[in-house]
């Protein structure tokens, strides 16, 4: 059994965020590998802050600074862990230290090179550095959505930090991905 921690994902859930975890609990599922809530963040395998509006940012501003020295320790330990949005822009500072340069807002496909492979996403953000960041399964991003079903590398690289196997794919599945990865790069 695995565990994972999503924050309020009634609200932290702007464009299907939420469906990373669908994502992480087809692939355990496929290995008879239950993937099961916990409300305790400090106990789980993978943890979620996904994207939200800006009301529920400041509904709950108080609430998220709560989670800052846990999210700090799981950084500094590489664990399996997804900031989303506007939820990577609130923490990654708060987290490092170090600020985000920005810009006028930018609404685009875009693609980056990582360690994890090329990383293809969704942003609408005016943070004009640092769309991905990563440290081993600790991910932070402006790319929102659920962006481990089309980057199977990082996918792979989160499940392997949850002492899971690589997903194993079927021929529709991994046909479907290489044809959304190819609308990014074409598009």
């Amino acid at each position: 059994m695995k565990s994972y921690f999503s924050f309020k994902p009634e609200h932290f859930n702007n464009n299907g965020d939420q469906g990373n975890i669908d994502v992480i609990g087809h692939f355990a599922d496929l290995q008879n590998v239950d993937l099961v809530k916990t409300d305790v963040l400090e106990n789980a395998d993978f943890v979620l802050f996904g994207d939200a509006s800006q009301a529920a940012m400041k509904h709950y501003e108080d609430d998220l600074g709560d989670f800052v020295e846990s999210l700090k320790l799981r950084l500094e330990n590489g664990l399996p862990t997804l900031l989303v949005g506007s939820c990577f822009e609130l923490f990654w500072p708060l987290l490092t230290g170090v600020g985000f340069e920005r810009s006028a807002r930018v609404s685009e496909f875009r693609s980056v090179s990582s360690e994890a492979g090329v990383i293809l996403g969704y942003r609408n953000s005016t943070v004009s550095n640092d769309d991905f960041i990563i440290n081993r399964g600790f991910v932070g991003t402006t790319f929102f959505g659920p962006v481990l079903s089309i980057n199977p590398e990082l996918l792979n690289r989160i499940l392997l930090e949850m002492k899971l196997e690589p997903a194993r794919w079927t021929g529709q599945e991994q046909a479907l991905v290489e044809r959304v990865r190819s609308d990014f790069t074409d598009g």
